[in-house]
């Protein structure tokens, strides 16, 4: 309880302080990351978009998820994603993506949730390895600053979950019905928008 109390009243000083010395949020090397306090710069050793970052930055940055599914049947390939803390960040990416582009299909409901996980694409798959692929999924944490995790899978927009066996686990953000290549630098930037605003 102490800790919880320490580490809000930090960020609300952090930003107290950031405000009085003419912080303006974003690093001048256009990385994504928040400018440290009244610095430019998020920290001493970032160079450019790439970085490179500090441990002490990217502890600042670090964000990681829990998934959290809702229960699955002997039907459904995919388990929706239960409204959680993920769930909420998802939902403020996809509709802030839908501001920029109109050309998204409809979102795709499974267990009345637009987010889902599709465990099983492969008809030979039996019961028993879905639920071993389901409780797999629930154990993992998703490094959500990390843009290798947040890519372009066909035409659809992607959240890596997890490597399962050799094969990537993914959430569907946005399905893009003229593809999705020549749109992923700006989805990749909402992503890291709406997370550094989660995390300052």
């Amino acid at each position: 309880m102490y800790k919880e109390k320490y580490l809000k009243y930090k960020k609300k000083y952090l930003d107290l302080k950031r405000l009085q010395k003419g912080g303006n949020g974003k690093c001048i090397n256009n990385c994504g990351r928040l400018a440290y306090l009244h610095y430019k710069k998020c920290c001493l050793a970032c160079n450019d978009q790439n970085g490179p970052h500090t441990q002490d930055c990217n502890a600042r940055q670090h964000m990681t998820m829990s998934v959290e599914l809702l229960p699955i049947n002997g039907i459904n390939k995919s388990s929706g994603l239960y409204k959680n803390n993920l769930f909420n960040i998802l939902t403020d990416i996809r509709n802030q993506i839908l501001q920029k582009y109109k050309d998204i299909a409809p979102t795709r409901m499974v267990q009345n949730s637009p987010f889902h996980i599709e465990l099983v694409d492969d008809a030979n798959i039996g019961d028993q390895e879905k639920i071993n692929r389901y409780n797999y999924v629930q154990q993992v944490k998703i490094d959500m600053c990390s843009r290798l995790n947040w890519y372009c899978l066909g035409k659809a927009f992607v959240l890596k979950v997890c490597n399962y066996k050799g094969k990537d686990l993914h959430v569907t953000i946005c399905y893009f019905n003229d593809g999705c290549n020549d749109k992923l630098a700006d989805c990749q930037s909402i992503v890291e928008t709406v997370i550094q605003k989660k995390l300052h």
